[in-house]
């Protein structure tokens, strides 16, 4: 009767978390007609370098502690586990003062290279202060099934970001400036409320551990390539294509993208659901929970597979009936994104092994080399294929990421893979 309970949270928790994802992907993209109308293709391209800038400096603002929290919940009756997540607030505020330090020192070169205005380079750093005290708040109610809050939490937070961002654009006559101060100023309010709920359950101490913060960096660290690495690996293709092909087919490339990305919407709201579920049986260290997650991740393979085609064949359908004849040539990349994300969330079920085991340097390390992986197939296959190539690739770094993962958490992790029952 428990295991039928606890699958039950987990099946709800995957729903909601998904339902929060989409309805975060869904609101902004509804928004679209009223900015192409109120901004100029110089103020996307501010918008654009501001997100650039914020998902460079995310990872080093907190060094990951987040994650490290969210590991460290499962050995809770092991330490005091109320002083860890104070001490990983301690980080983030000790390297959101040292980030805006580095901002000071290099403004001038970080504006020239990114052409984002050397005056408003302090609001990137203050974006990301903010926006990781969120995620304090937000991997305590991961690790705690409570996947309601957490989804009304991104969503409020989406919902202030557009209110603002409208506001001023169509009210006080900003342009991109009412887009960075909207989304800023949205960030800054949920961090106020985090703040709020992590003060009100005495999360947060007066004094430091040095031991916890020790750990929180040891784990947290190593993951600074791992992001990076998937930053590249997101972007790199698009400027493959605007160099190589022309930025028109940029741009169909990106719709079709953005179309096969309704696959990593699903297998990353699943995966948020799926880790502390995940972590709760490994520490149980039960046989018979082992061969049930191997049973259940061989369905999950065969789910994210369904899913791919119905992505797939779905797509001519959306097409014809939703977006515009100019746009119709974007439809041959969504079969092999939507591919490669399916690859993506199959990654997810192995590598979810290693977290677990903190040896996140070997994740880095596989980050890193589906990097330049990637970076060679874009190169090569886009020389010889087109902007068909740069799908492809994606499709194919993926899947390398996925199946060496997946022998190297089996190595390291003991799973009866092979449906062996316990002797």
């Amino acid at each position: 009767m428990l295991g039928l309970r606890k699958h039950k949270v987990l099946v709800q928790s995957a729903g909601i978390y998904t339902l929060a994802n989409f309805l975060n992907a869904a609101i902004p993209f509804l928004l679209l007609p009223f900015l192409t109308n109120h901004l100029s293709p110089a103020d996307y391209g501010i918008v654009a370098m501001f997100q650039v800038l914020m998902q460079f400096t995310t990872p080093f603002v907190g060094m990951n502690s987040t994650s490290a929290i969210t590991r460290q919940y499962y050995d809770r009756d092991k330490i005091d586990f109320r002083q860890y997540v104070s001490d990983s607030f301690f980080i983030t505020m000790v390297t959101g003062i040292f980030i805006t330090l580095l901002f000071v020192a290099f403004k001038s070169p970080l504006s020239a290279v990114t052409q984002f205005p050397e005056n408003w380079l302090f609001v990137v750093v203050i974006y990301c202060l903010a926006q990781n005290i969120g995620l304090i708040v937000l991997s305590l109610w991961q690790v705690q099934y409570k996947p309601v809050p957490y989804g009304l939490f991104r969503i409020g937070r989406t919902i202030l970001d557009i209110s603002f961002s409208v506001g001023l654009i169509l009210w006080v006559g900003m342009r991109w400036e009412g887009m960075v101060i909207g989304q800023t100023t949205a960030t800054l309010l949920q961090a106020a409320l985090a703040l709020f709920f992590l003060l009100k359950g005495k999360w947060l101490r007066k004094g430091i551990n040095k031991e916890y913060i020790k750990d929180a960096l040891k784990f947290g660290v190593p993951l600074i390539p791992h992001v990076i690495g998937a930053i590249i690996i997101t972007y790199s293709d698009r400027l493959f294509i605007t160099n190589m092909v022309s930025i028109a087919e940029t741009g169909l490339y990106s719709v079709g993208y953005n179309v096969g990305m309704i696959v990593y919407l699903v297998q990353n709201s699943f995966n948020q659901a799926w880790v502390p579920w995940f972590y709760e049986k490994l520490k149980g260290d039960r046989h018979s929970d082992k061969l049930n997650i191997v049973k259940f991740t061989y369905l999950y393979y065969l789910a994210m597979g369904l899913l791919v085609a119905v992505v797939t064949l779905g797509t001519p359908w959306f097409f014809t009936t939703f977006l515009g004849q100019n746009f119709q040539n974007a439809m041959q990349y969504v079969f092999w994104i939507a591919l490669g994300f399916g690859f993506n969330g199959m990654y997810k079920m192995v590598v979810n092994y290693i977290f677990y085991l903190k040896k996140t340097y070997i994740i880095s390390i596989m980050t890193v080399v589906t990097a330049v992986i990637n970076i060679l197939l874009n190169y090569f296959f886009i020389r010889s294929m087109g902007a068909i190539g740069a799908a492809k690739a994606t499709a194919v770094s993926f899947f390398i990421e996925f199946v060496v993962v997946w022998i190297i958490s089996s190595r390291l992790y003991k799973m009866p893979w092979l449906m062996q029952k316990a002797k």
